[in-house]
């Protein structure tokens, strides 16, 4: 199961979203092993990137054995105090509310 979060990074906050992101992959990674998470900046068409105005943006990616598998992960994650302080800095770094979903069953 993959599941991807592509969210536009506030201007001039590139080398902050970078750093929050890998942090959170750090921490995700080491409260949930099984799970692979990775995060990457860049640029992707989605509902609010326009061609003519390009913002950089992170893409958040995690795999996991199974749907139950990646809600398990989201409910380690959700009640984490260290995660929910590393979401709470989000505010100024990323606009959260440009975040796009996407998940997908994957066949071995």
């Amino acid at each position: 199961f993959v599941f991807n979060r592509i969210c536009n990074i506030e201007p001039g906050q590139d080398a902050a979203a970078v750093a929050l992101a890998e942090e959170m992959v750090n921490l995700a990674s080491r409260k949930y092993p099984s799970a692979r998470v990775a995060a990457s900046k860049g640029r992707w068409m989605t509902a609010f990137q326009e061609i003519v105005r390009p913002v950089n943006q992170i893409l958040f990616s995690e795999q996991h054995p199974s749907l139950a598998g990646h809600q398990d992960f989201a409910d380690v994650l959700l009640v984490d105090d260290d995660f929910q302080a590393l979401q709470r800095r989000t505010s100024g770094v990323i606009d959260v509310s440009s975040c796009v979903e996407t998940q997908a069953h994957t066949s071995s």
